[in-house]
């Protein structure tokens, strides 16, 4: 869990607020996907 949590934080550098972090963490710890348009 904690290099998942390490990674987001790496991603998500250079996001405007820490909420888009938060929310970046929350997205890859559970597994969880973006919903896409088609």
């Amino acid at each position: 869990l904690n290099n998942k949590i390490k990674t987001a934080f790496k991603r998500s550098y250079g996001l405007k607020t820490e909420m888009y972090r938060d929310t970046m963490i929350f997205l890859m710890a559970g597994k969880l996907s973006l919903p896409t348009r088609c």
